[in-house]
């Protein structure tokens, strides 16, 4: 948002951005540094697989204005173990052109529909909750 915003304005390349985008540049470098420190396992869960295990994938979408954005997590519950991962997400930045929420709302929707259908196969046997 802070690249689309930057290009809204229609500043020149060689003059320097307002003092206010430069804050938000500086503060969004900033939140760089804390990237490393980030981490998503890559692997689910180690238990051993049959039968009596249960999974769930759980999706969720979003969207505002600015952006719109989907998630899929997985559940997985045996016996009095539950336990959840991230699967995979997806965002991106609303179109230039003024769209309505619902509009919006409808193209998070079809993302997320893509996003199921691609890890689909990874999880053929798998409930899948809206």
């Amino acid at each position: 948002m802070l690249f689309q915003g930057s290009w809204f304005t229609g500043i020149d390349w060689e003059k320097p951005i307002p003092v206010e985008s430069q804050s938000k540049w500086i503060k969004w470098h900033e939140q760089l540094k804390k990237l490393p420190k980030v981490q998503i396992p890559r692997w689910y869960f180690c238990t051993d697989v049959d039968a009596s295990h249960e999974w769930k994938l759980y999706c969720f979408n979003d969207s505002s204005h600015s952006a719109y954005g989907s998630v899929v997590y997985l559940k997985f519950s045996h016996l009095d173990e539950t336990k959840t991962a991230f699967v995979i997400f997806k965002s991106s930045v609303a179109p230039l052109k003024k769209l309505s929420l619902r509009r919006l709302e409808l193209i998070a929707a079809l993302l997320i529909a893509k996003l199921i259908t691609s890890i689909r196969e990874y999880f053929a046997n798998t409930k899948v909750y809206m």
